[in-house]
């Protein structure tokens, strides 16, 4: 108050600015970071997924290749000698009773094939599709550059080996008999 000629003048306290953001303001932020933060999440899982499907497969490349490499190397297996009949690569599908979902290789002799190293089991969520025939493929490199022979396969020429995961995404597996040629289709 300030006295002015007998007359009172009052003044008014200016209130304080507010600074910050309303509830809804916060509400409306936090459904935006809620709904960016799903969309994210959802991508990441689907991201995992693929990836593993793609590990797979480049697994069995690796395995075909390891297998092709022994034979055409002429390598010593377990036994002691060369085998016979080369190397090969197995893998069984999900139907298979004993080893369902994995792959392994084989030292192939006369007398019977002979597991190199273990059977490697897929993913659970990595299907392997099963063959016509039987509950497993084979790929059999034989030595001596006779060639590579595919069993349970339509195609004599080529074999594509299936891999599915639960988003239903596929990689083929691919071995060629004619050029030697293993791969991965996507």
């Amino acid at each position: 108050m300030v006295p002015d000629n007998n007359r009172t003048i009052y003044f008014k306290p200016k209130l304080a600015k507010t600074s910050g953001f309303t509830l809804i303001e916060m509400l409306v932020v936090m459904a935006i970071i809620g709904l960016i933060s799903s969309v994210v999440v959802a991508n990441i899982n689907y991201g995992n997924q693929t990836i593993s499907l793609k590990n797979v497969g480049h697994e069995l490349v690796i395995a075909a290749r390891q297998a092709q490499n022994l034979t055409l190397s002429g390598a010593v297996g377990p036994n002691g000698k060369v085998p016979e009949q080369g190397y090969s690569l197995k893998i069984f599908s999900q139907d298979d009773i004993f080893y369902p979902n994995s792959f392994a290789t084989f030292a192939e002799y006369n007398s019977g094939p002979v597991l190199l190293g273990d059977y490697q089991t897929l993913p659970a969520d990595i299907k392997v599709g099963s063959p016509i025939a039987n509950s497993f493929w084979q790929i059999k490199f034989l030595p001596l550059s006779q060639g590579i022979v595919l069993v349970n396969s339509v195609i004599l020429s080529e074999m594509s080996v299936p891999l599915t995961n639960l988003d239903a995404k596929q990689v083929n597996f691919i071995v060629n008999a004619y050029s030697g040629l293993i791969e991965l289709r996507y």
